[in-house]
């Protein structure tokens, strides 16, 4: 077996589209939209896969023992939010994404994760807020209620350090590029300026800083070697098909899980964490409202919507044919949100789920 460190450096702006990419702008009331910030697990899962590849070709015509082949190495299904695989051929597993930083003047690495969603804004160290000792009989159960929350500051952003417990403040990290999508012609106005186009979307970027570098990264797990080139690859991401260069750095730990990795302990060290339930990914958990009804003392949930991609593969099938959206959306849990519980077991046996763990997803602390 093999670990792997592979982290995905940005080579120009990315747009990563999902379900709540298009809004409007309120200056030019033009249609306008925006990308996400973190690539999603599925999209590194692909991106790792297509990697894998022993063979590679553009119109698909592929021989059924070079199929087999593929198959043998990144696996013959991709991944499905209902029915996921437990293992990619070769690959048995990833972490969840983080942002990775490198220090450029010392041999130091850093990891950043969501900072968990009941942080007091004020504090620079994670500082989750404290519940009242009164419980509340309320429609969602008997819960009780956080005494230090500040209602017009509202839920973080920001990210925390895993080595410190600092606080990363999300706008130091990302950036936005916007950019004129269609372009028309306008009387008096010159084409391809911003006044020219139906639409802008805007792309983001990691900001890198004099004394760091920033990318994205994640662990992963593989029967194998199943990368053994020293030079960097790369890959093209996202709706835009933005450059990305991938480094694949083998770690030590063969025999062990992934979690080993994302050192949880220093940000929850001053938290009784057997009271509290930390998302480290995204989790898909169906009608996990009335699943965790009961079992909380209160949550700080936000939600994310998904919609799975189908792909086929095969000689002479259009593009519209072989890139289909699925029409199921689903409503999944957001890395960062908490749960506070005297019940963590029972949740947790809830939320885990080994074939969506595979691919990074249901991840929790």
């Amino acid at each position: 077996m093999a670990v792997y460190k592979v982290l995905f450096h940005p080579i120009e702006p990315y747009f990563l589209g999902n379900e709540r990419s298009f809004g409007f702008d309120k200056g030019n009331i033009r249609y306008y939209a925006e990308s996400k910030e973190m690539p999603s697990q599925s999209t590194i899962l692909g991106t790792l896969r297509y990697l894998g590849l022993k063979h590679v070709k553009s119109d698909f015509d592929y021989t059924q023992e070079e199929k087999e082949e593929n198959n043998q190495l990144v696996g013959e299904r991709s991944f499905s939010l209902e029915d996921p695989p437990e293992r990619y051929g070769k690959i048995l597993g990833i972490s969840p994404v983080f942002i990775h930083a490198q220090s450029k003047k010392e041999d130091k690495k850093s990891i950043y994760l969501p900072m968990p969603k009941n942080h007091d804004n004020e504090k620079l160290i994670y500082s989750p807020f404290q519940l009242s000792e009164t419980a509340y009989e309320t429609t969602e159960g008997c819960i009780k209620l956080p005494e230090t929350f500040d209602v017009k500051k509202g839920i973080t952003q920001d990210f925390v350090d895993l080595d410190s417990g600092k606080k990363i403040l999300h706008d130091t990290l990302f950036g936005t590029d916007t950019r004129v999508g269609i372009k028309k012609a306008e009387t008096g106005t010159a084409a391809g300026t911003d006044n020219s186009g139906f639409f802008k979307k805007g792309y983001k970027y990691l900001k890198q800083t004099e004394d760091q570098c920033f990318t994205f990264g994640c662990f992963v797990k593989t029967e194998a070697e199943l990368w053994k080139q020293q030079k960097p690859m790369l890959a093209y991401i996202g709706q835009g098909k933005s450059m990305f260069q991938v480094t694949f750095l083998k770690v030590d730990g063969e025999e062990n899980g992934l979690m080993q990795y994302l050192n949880m302990e220093n940000v929850f060290a001053q938290t009784d964490i057997n009271k509290l339930v930390y998302f480290i990914s995204d989790a898909y958990v169906p009608h996990f409202d009335e699943k965790f009804k009961g079992l909380q003392d209160f949550s700080v949930i936000e939600t994310v919507e998904y919609r799975g991609l189908t792909t086929k593969d095969g000689k002479n099938i259009s593009y519209r044919e072989r890139f289909k959206k699925d029409e199921a959306l689903f409503k999944m849990i957001s890395a960062g949100s908490v749960i506070y519980t005297e019940n963590k077991k029972e949740l947790l046996k809830i939320i885990q789920h080994p074939g969506l763990q595979a691919a990074g997803f249901n991840y929790c602390f």
